[in-house]
């Protein structure tokens, strides 16, 4: 089975870009790269609900303005969910 993965933009406050990109990349979100509207990021977990707490804890950062969610593919999860239900 596939683990979920997402796209996310992580909006850094001014001059915080560096150290978060660090932080990110701590606690095992790729980061790559920094654009004009904020750090584009994969994030790969167990399940979405994984991934969802990994994104609200970024989000709780003081030194995170947003975070956007811009892909997710969780078709391997949905299969295995629909083979529970059958």
């Amino acid at each position: 089975m596939e683990m979920p993965v997402s796209g996310i933009v992580v909006v850094p406050f001014k001059g915080k870009e560096k150290a978060l990109v660090t932080r990110l990349n701590e606690m095992g979100v790729d980061a790559l790269g920094i654009g004009k509207k904020g750090i584009a990021c994969v994030v790969e977990a167990s399940s979405s609900k994984d991934i969802e707490r990994k994104v609200k804890l970024i989000e709780s950062w003081d030194d995170v303005v947003n975070v956007s969610l811009i892909y997710h593919n969780f078709e391997d999860e949905t299969r295995e969910l629909s083979r529970d239900y059958q």
